[in-house]
């Protein structure tokens, strides 16, 4: 994965929008307070609320309807069964809201040019915002056209700018693109995201590498990730330039965990097996901490490795058991990490240490 591919989901949070469905925060939100134009009549009966733009009735409640419809309570929109899409749910938070799937599935379907950059597309601008998304899947496999060769496909989740909670949210068949993916500006306040107890499987065709997370923030800028608890199928976890990430109890299937152009990254006790790369810190100002890891290569062509420090990063490794690769840690020339003591158990490596590589 080189810079370009990171640098994709940056720009995405200025373009203009094209075919989406935009979907304004403030007229959800603005909901709870329309209790106050609510007056008694003669016999106490209160009118019944009127609902704002763009909502509409459904029942006793309010709801976001399009492609998808979201009963709306308070800060959360609750997905009210599953539901196709052929243009993105753009959201575009003044504060906090949570996007509750209640074990509903979005499938993405049509052209892949009718999405704007994902399945839901959340823009905070300079202000910033958060969203939170929770008990949700999303299918990809409806999507039509070619995969673009720099991962520019449309994913399941884009984060501008936004902080997030990603929790018991499932994934598929996002093929071509990034599953989440988030850009944080040198002006937008500090952003967080958390993802946990989350599922992402990609089945890429044949010289194209599935991607279940991409994170990208300027060099100034403050994006911090946590990544615990979930597993990657052929979807690799990326991090790039100022993000401080750290990723931990997480089981990954041909799929790496890599930092690049000056990312902080913290690994420890994941799960990575039939992996090619297992852990790779690329370019400089990277910095990679990788402890308590147990790591299972694949035969592949090229010089395969469980942990791997290119050329600019710095870091450390220990207490990892690392097994059945071309090398078990490889460290390009003028490269310096700190190696404690880590095991080599078999399937053996062709080298456990690969040094001035």
């Amino acid at each position: 994965m080189d810079e370009g591919h990171f640098d994709h989901f940056s720009r995405l949070a200025v373009q203009p929008a094209s075919r989406r469905t935009t979907i304004g925060l403030a007229a959800a939100l603005g909901l709870a307070g329309l209790s106050r134009n609510s007056e008694l009549t003669f016999g106490k009966k209160k009118k019944r609320k009127k609902c704002r733009k763009p909502t509409v009735r459904c029942g006793k409640a309010c709801c976001i309807s399009g492609e998808c419809r979201f009963k709306v309570k308070g800060n959360r929109w609750l997905l009210q069964g599953d539901c196709t899409i052929t243009r993105s749910i753009e959201v575009l938070p003044r504060s906090s809201i949570t996007i509750d799937g209640q074990g509903h599935t979005i499938t993405m379907s049509g052209p892949k040019s009718g999405f704007r950059s994902a399945g839901i597309s959340v823009v905070s601008g300079e202000a910033g915002g958060r969203v939170d998304v929770v008990n949700l899947a999303f299918e990809g496999s409806g999507m039509t056209g070619p995969c673009s060769p720099i991962t520019a496909d449309p994913g399941a989740i884009f984060l501008g700018q936004t902080s997030s909670q990603i929790q018991n949210v499932t994934i598929t068949n996002i093929n071509c693109g990034s599953a989440i993916s988030a850009s944080a500006i040198d002006e937008a306040p500090p952003q967080s995201i958390t993802v946990t107890g989350t599922r992402v499987t990609a089945n890429p065709p044949p010289g194209f590498t599935g991607v279940g997370i991409n994170f990208s923030s300027s060099a100034s800028a403050s994006l911090t990730t946590s990544v615990t608890n979930s597993q990657f199928t052929n979807a690799s976890v990326l991090f790039n330039q100022g993000s401080r990430a750290t990723v931990e109890g997480c089981t990954l299937t041909r799929s790496m965990i890599g930092g690049l152009n000056g990312a902080y990254l913290t690994v420890r006790n994941n799960q990575i097996t039939e992996s090619v790369i297992g852990i790779n810190a690329e370019a400089t100002g990277t910095s990679l901490t990788a402890t308590g890891n147990t790591i299972v290569g694949v035969a592949a062509d090229g010089v395969t490795a469980g942990i791997q420090f290119r050329a600019g990063s710095t870091g450390s490794a220990s207490g990892n058991a690392i097994s059945n690769f071309d090398c078990g840690i490889r460290v390009e020339m003028g490269v310096t990490p700190a190696l404690g003591t880590n095991t080599f158990p078999p399937p053996a490596n062709g080298q456990n240490q690969c040094l001035n590589a």
